[in-house]
Order: C-alpha cells, then sequence, then structure tokens
C-alpha cells in the first residue's frame, strides 16, 4: 500500500515543530540578552513629504483598475435597480404601472452593459498615465476607490 506523499510532508512537519519551536525560543533568548533601542516613529516627518510622481502614478493606476472591477462588479445591479424603481419619466408611460417596469428593465440592462464596457475600459487603460476615469459615477461601492466625479 503506498502512501500519499502530502501526508507525508505533512507528518514531517508536525515532527519538526517542537524542533522549530524550540530553535525559535533559544533564538529570541539571544535576542532578549542584547540591548536594542528602537528609535520612536515621528508621524510628522513623513506627512510633510508629498509623494513621488511614480507614487503618484501607482495610485492613479490603483484607483482606476479599482473602479473598473466595481463597475464590473455591479453591472448587472442596474437591471434590477431600474426595474424595480425606474426614472420619474417612466411613470408617466400608460399603464405606468407594467411598461414603466419593461422600459426600466430595458434600460437597466443598457445601462448594465454600458457601465460593464466602461469598467473593463477602466481597468485596460488603467496603465496610461493621467487618463481619467471613463465610467459612470458608481451606484454602489463594493471596493475604496475615489471616483473624480463625486
Amino acid at each position: 500500500m503506498r502512501r500519499d506523499p502530502c501526508l507525508r510532508i505533512l507528518a514531517l512537519l508536525v515532527a519538526m515543530l517542537p524542533i522549530m519551536l524550540l530553535t525559535s525560543a533559544a533564538v529570541a533568548d539571544d535576542i532578549d540578552a542584547e540591548i536594542v533601542e528602537i528609535e520612536p516613529y515621528d508621524a510628522d516627518e513623513e506627512e510633510d513629504e508629498e509623494p513621488s510622481a511614480f507614487q503618484e502614478y501607482l495610485w492613479g493606476m490603483r484607483n482606476r483598475s479599482v473602479a473598473g472591477l466595481n463597475g464590473i462588479i455591479t453591472s448587472p445591479a442596474d437591471t434590477f435597480a431600474l426595474t424595480a424603481e425606474g426614472p420619474e419619466i417612466f411613470k408617466k408611460l400608460p399603464f405606468a404601472s407594467v411598461t414603466g417596469r419593461v422600459a426600466g428593465c430595458g434600460a437597466g440592462i443598457l445601462q448594465g452593459i454600458y457601465r460593464l464596457v466602461m469598467g473593463v475600459s477602466d481597468m485596460a487603460l488603467a496603465p496610461v498615465p493621467y487618463m481619467p476615469m471613463l465610467g459612470p459615477v458608481p451606484r454602489y461601492k463594493f471596493l475604496t476607490f475615489e471616483h473624480e466625479d463625486e
């Protein structure tokens, strides 16, 4: 009967655990024996520094990528949101209780497609420096980012 190699590795790790703990305790005792001075953290020093151009580029790229991903994630919600409660103009349609919801569903599908395409575009164009966000202002924010139009 063959033994699974994963079980052998797991058994080896369990057998090595006491040795690793004793070794780490000995190293900790050696470190505690030496006197180590740690300088206190001064928050004022870092607040005065402005981010470099590369840091701003990375922040903008991350922000556009997260905004695009949020647009992709929330694109299906537009269909349900506009079907449940559409704009005021849909309430002026004849037989508004039925036609307003049908029109809201159609508008929600179109807006969901728009949000999906713009989310993909935001993610694809995120590495381009100084590129504005193409997607609309989010209806829901599942991820934290700053939209330029808010």
